[in-house]
Formats: C-alpha cells, structure tokens, sequence
C-alpha cells in the first residue's frame, strides 16, 4: 500500500488531552500556567510541561475536528510581553474570566485562534 501520512497523532496523549479537558474548562499551552493549572499532572517540571505541550500541540488539528467544544484562544497577561494559546470549553461564557482565574494571572487581551 502507498500511503502519504502527513500527520502521525498518538492515542494515548490524545486520551490524556481528553481527560484533562475533563478536569477543568480551561487547558493552558504555556508550560507554566498548564502547571498552575495541574498541579496533580504526571508532568512536574517546566521541562517534562513544555515536552508534553509541543506533542500535545501537533494533536490540535484533531481536537479541532473531533472536539468541537473546545476553542484555541491566544491570550495575553500582565506578567509577560508574550502571548500564549490556551483551549477553552466553548460553554464558557467570560473567556478571559476563566484564564484569569484558573492561571492566577490578569489577562490583557483575548482572541480566538482560527
């Protein structure tokens, strides 16, 4: 069989994505607001956090097709000139409200990732 992959997704990072969207409505892609937000993660360091969130990051074009409930959303905060991405349950009525109470930080600006 001839067969192009253009994308190779890992099932169980992707189970473990679902659980801990599970957990909270909020899952941060900075490794250390996603450690704010789990501490209680299998992932303890900003290292093993921003080795888990590059794998998780090549998995977004499946969330995006098979978990339509979750938006991405760029945001910025006041503790950095950076933006940094976050997903967020589409239930959630007051993004910015949410990222700022589950990072502990004052969002400056929010916008939806398309």
């Amino acid at each position: 069989v001839d067969v192009t992959i253009d994308y190779y997704w890992d099932w169980k990072l992707f189970n473990r994505v679902l659980k801990l969207l599970d957990k909270s409505v909020v899952l941060p892609l900075h490794p250390e607001h996603f450690l704010k937000v789990f501490p209680n993660e299998t992932v303890k360091t900003i290292r093993g956090a921003e080795d888990f969130l590059r794998k998780l990051k090549t998995t977004l074009p499946l969330i995006n097709i098979l978990i339509s409930n979750y938006v991405v959303f760029k945001f910025t905060h006041s503790e950095s000139r950076n933006s940094a991405q976050v997903l967020v349950a589409s239930s959630v009525k007051n993004h910015k409200e949410a990222i700022e109470r589950l990072i502990g930080v004052e969002v400056t600006s929010v916008e939806l990732v398309e």
